[in-house]
C-alpha cells in the first residue's frame, strides 16, 4: 500500500509543473490507474486487481498534485517558511527513528503457530535438501502445528531466539527456499531459508503487524555447492543483535549484525532482502536523505537574521543519534551514523545557497507561480 501511494507522485508532479490543473492530474491518475486494473484483471495472468490499489494509486495522484502546489515554498521558502519546515523535518527524523525502533521490536502473532520443514511457503519455492531435526530454544520444532506456542511466544517477546536444524544441503535457488519455518496463518512469523549459496534468518518483529518487511540477516557462501551434505545450521537473537551460522565439513561460516532505529529502509522495500556487509552504506545514505532537509531548511530560516536555526540541526543530530537508542533501549549509535547525519545536514547547508543561486541565474523566482496558474 505504502509503494501505491508513492507511485504516482512524480506522474502527477510532472503533470501540475506542466501546468495541468490539480482536478485534471487527479482524473488522470484514476483513468490511468483503472486502465492498469483492468488489464490485470482481463489480459495479465498472475495478477490480482484491486479496488484498494484503484483508491490508493488515485490518492498518490492527488499528492503529487499538492506538492506541485507548494513545491515553490519547500524549494525556496521565506524565512518564517524555512523555520516551520525545519521543525517538521526534524519531527520527521526523528519520529522515523521512533518508529522504526518500534517496527523492530520482537513480536508473535496471538494465532496458531505452525513449523514446517522444507516446505514452500507465501510463493516461496520448496527447499529441495531434506531436514533431521530442527529446535526452537532448545524444544523441538515438529513439521506441523504447534500445540503448546505459549513458550515460543514467552522466548520471542524477551527478545532472545536460539534456533539449530541439522539437514542435508540442496540445489542453490534464486528465490528464499524455507529450510524451517515457524508460521501463522498471517505469514512467515520465523525461519531459516536458502537463497543461492547463502543462508538467511528471518526475525519476527512488530513489522508485520502493518505488513512491512521482516528484518533478515543473511551469511553468504554458507551452503555446500553439492546436494546431500550434512549440515549443521544455527541462528538466532540476543540484545538486539542478529545471527545465522553454517557448517559442513571443512566449512563454518557466520555473520552478525545489530538492529538499529536507522533501519527503516529495510522494512519498506518492495522486494525481499536480508542485511549484509553491503548494508550499512544503504543505511547511511538513508541517514543523510532524513537529515539533509533539516539543513536545507534551516539555513532558508537563517537567512532572516536569526542565526540560531542553525543549531537546530545539531540538537536534532544529537537526539536522534544519542537519544533515540537510549531511550528505546537499542545500542548507542556507532560513529559512522553520527558521521552520516552531520554529512546530511552539511550537504543541506551547502545546497541551499546553490540552489538558491542558480534560480536566480536562471531567472526563476518563484516554482510556485510559474507552474500553478
Amino acid at each position: 500500500m505504502l509503494l501505491n501511494l508513492l507511485l504516482l507522485v512524480p506522474f502527477a508532479l510532472g503533470l501540475r509543473l506542466a501546468g495541468v490543473p490539480a482536478l485534471r492530474v487527479v482524473l488522470f491518475s484514476a483513468i490511468f490507474s483503472g486502465t492498469v486494473e483492468s488489464l490485470q484483471f482481463a489480459l495479465i495472468p498472475g495478477r490480482d486487481a484491486s479496488l484498494s490499489d484503484l483508491l490508493t494509486n488515485t490518492i498518490s495522484g492527488a499528492l503529487g498534485a499538492a506538492l506541485g502546489r507548494w513545491l515553490g515554498t519547500l524549494l525556496f521558502p521565506a524565512p518564517e517558511n524555512g523555520g516551520q519546515l525545519t521543525i517538521a523535518a526534524c519531527i520527521v527524523w526523528l519520529s522515523t527513528l521512533m518508529t522504526t525502533a518500534w517496527l523492530l521490536t520482537p513480536w508473535v502473532p496471538e494465532l496458531p503457530l505452525h513449523g514446517s520443514w522444507a516446505g514452500s511457503l507465501v510463493s516461496r519455492p520448496a527447499f529441495s535438501g531434506t531436514v533431521a531435526e530442527a529446535t526452537l530454544a532448545g524444544l523441538p520444532l515438529s513439521d506441523g502445528l504447534l500445540l503448546e506456542p505459549s513458550h515460543v511466544r514467552t522466548m520471542v517477546n524477551g527478545g532472545t531466539i536460539d534456533v539449530a536444524v541439522s539437514a542435508r544441503s540442496g540445489r542453490p535457488t534464486d528465490r528464499w527456499a524455507p529450510i524451517v519455518s515457524l508460521y501463522a496463518p498471517s505469514g512467515v512469523v520465523l525461519g531459516l531459508n536458502q537463497i543461492r549459496h547463502g543462508l538467511v534468518f528471518e526475525y519476527p518483529a512488530r513489522s508485520a503487524q502493518l505488513r512491512l518487511r521482516d528484518p533478515a540477516v543473511v551469511v553468504e557462501d554458507a551452503l555446500p555447492d553439492r546436494a546431500g551434505t550434512a549440515m549443521h545450521l544455527a541462528a538466532g537473537a540476543r540484545e538486539r543483535t542478529l545471527w545465522v551460522q553454517a557448517s559442513w565439513p571443512g566449512r563454518w561460516r557466520r555473520y552478525e549484525t545489530t538492529l538499529r532505529p536507522t533501519l527503516g529502509w529495510s522494512l519498506l522495500l518492495p522486494f525481499e532482502y536480508a542485511y549484509d556487509a553491503g548494508t550499512d552504506l544503504l543505511t547511511a545514505l538513508w541517514i543523510v536523505g532524513l537529515t539533509l532537509p533539516i539543513g536545507y531548511w534551516s539555513r532558508a530560516a537563517a537567512r532572516g537574521g536569526n542565526a540560531w536555526w542553525l543549531a537546530v540541526p545539531v540538537l536534532a543530530i544529537v537526539l536522534g543519534s544519542g537519544g533515540v537508542p537510549v531511550v528505546t533501549g537499542y545500542p548507542p549509535a556507532p560513529d559512522w551514523e553520527w558521521l552520516a547525519a552531520t554529512g546530511g545536514v552539511a550537504a543541506g547547508w551547502v545546497l541551499y545557497p546553490a540552489a538558491a543561486y542558480l534560480a536566480s541565474r536562471c531567472g526563476f523566482p518563484s516554482i510556485g507561480e510559474s507552474s500553478l496558474s
